[in-house]
Parts: C-alpha cells; sequence; structure tokens
C-alpha cells in the first residue's frame, strides 16, 4: 500500500509516523510545498523578537531525519496542483526547478492546514515591509528585513494570541508597536471581563493599543517601519 500525505508541518508528519509505527510494508510519501516541515510555529514570534536566538532549535524534524528514523519519504518545495481521483495520480510541482511529475497513490491524506486571510487594505501588495506571518519561510523573510533595514516602528495587525505575542516580542526587542484590531477587545473569544487585564498589560509595557477600528490603506513609510499581518485563517483544501 502506498499512502501520499499532502501537507507537511503539524497533522502530517505526525499521521505518517504514526502510520509507520503501525505498519512497516506501507510505502509513505509527504509532499509540502515550503521549505520547511515539523517546526514549532508557536515560537516564532519569540524567534522574531530575540527570546529564540537558534533558529534550528525551532525545527522538531527535518526530512532526513523521518527518512532514517521512519523510511518516509519526504518532499519539501513540492507542490500539488491538480488530483485526479479516478486514476488515483497527484500532479506535482517541484518548485525549485518548475518540473512538473505524478505521483501515484493508493490511500491520500490532506493536512494541508490553513491558509492566512488578507483583508482588502488598500497598497498591502504594493509596498516592501508589509508581512503576514504564518510559516517559518515568513519569519526568515520577515528577519531578514529587520537585521537588514532596523525598523523602529511595528504594527501588528490582529489583537488575538498570536498578535499579542507578537506584540510582546517586538516590544520586548526594543522596537515601538501598535496593535490594531477591529474588535473591541483584544484575544477574542476571552470573555470580556478578563481582556482589560490583558490590554491594561499591554499598555503598561508600553504596546499601543487600537480596538474598534480597522486599516484602510498601507503606505510606505521607509525601512524604519515594518507592518506585520496577523489574520484569520481558513482550511485549505
Amino acid at each position: 500500500m502506498k499512502v501520499v500525505i499532502i501537507g507537511g508541518v503539524a497533522g502530517g508528519p505526525s499521521l505518517a509516523t504514526r502510520l509507520r509505527r503501525i505498519t512497516e510494508k506501507a510505502e509513505i510519501v509527504l509532499l509540502e510545498r515550503g521549505d520547511h516541515i515539523s517546526y514549532a510555529s508557536c515560537a516564532l514570534p519569540y524567534y522574531l523578537g530575540g527570546v529564540i536566538t537558534d533558529r534550528d532549535s525551532l525545527i522538531e524534524r527535518t526530512p532526513a531525519i523521518l527518512k532514517q528514523k521512519n523510511n518516509i519519504d519526504v518532499r519539501v518545495n513540492n507542490e500539488v496542483t491538480a488530483i485526479d481521483p479516478v486514476r488515483q495520480v497527484l500532479t506535482v510541482t517541484e518548485l525549485k526547478t518548475g518540473e512538473q511529475y505524478e505521483e501515484g497513490y493508493d490511500k491520500l491524506v490532506l493536512a494541508t492546514g490553513a491558509r492566512p486571510v488578507l483583508p482588502p487594505i488598500t497598497g498591502i501588495n504594493e509596498v516592501d515591509n508589509a508581512f503576514m506571518i504564518r510559516s517559518m519561510t515568513d519569519a526568515d523573510h520577515i528577519k531578514s528585513f529587520m537585521d537588514a533595514h532596523q525598523p523602529q516602528n511595528v504594527t501588528v495587525l490582529g489583537a488575538g494570541a498570536a498578535g499579542v505575542e507578537l506584540a510582546e516580542n517586538f516590544r520586548h526587542a526594543g522596537l515601538a508597536v501598535t496593535l490594531v484590531d477591529q474588535a473591541q477587545q483584544v484575544m477574542q473569544p476571552y470573555d470580556s471581563e478578563l481582556t482589560p487585564f490583558i490590554q491594561a498589560e499591554l499598555t503598561q509595557h508600553d504596546i499601543r493599543v487600537i480596538l474598534g477600528q480597522s486599516v484602510a490603506m498601507v503606505q510606505d513609510q521607509g525601512a524604519r517601519w515594518c507592518w506585520l499581518m496577523v489574520s484569520i485563517c481558513q482550511p485549505t483544501c
């Protein structure tokens, strides 16, 4: 039996290793369009804020480790572009070369997770200092920008758990931080009786909090400013 798993961050590798423990006979292929698999996404804000300095510590397992320990064929930078359920064949693009190939399967598992939803903000795609944070690759792009340009200010759009963690860590790194959310409270869906204490803690640490307002336009303020999008995510399939 050949099992192909699409998606290699959390669910995909967990399923692949569990399947290997159940059977030694299955051929297991894991396809991931990103650069990395099985990384600690919840730790990305702390990497950007300098609390975690060892980037490699964020990566829990590598393709080489899964191949050596579990005999799982992991292919990063491989994007599935089509599924033929009748023939049981995938069309896959190797992103670094642009080459396409077909991969057959007996069982197919979709573990693609979610993708960020970009709000309709004018100019957001026209500036070089606006980023969305979802993956290790996103964090690498942000870190490279920060190291190259040393921005002094950052605006974080989205005051949920990830947004608050980013605000905390950027403040720890010495940046002037503004946290914006169109909701009337931080940290939804927490109870409204609790969130004022969280907001007060943010304010006490000199984080500017703007609630009940949405960003309509992003303009290039030069390298001294950095915009971070932390938006809701919707499933991919």
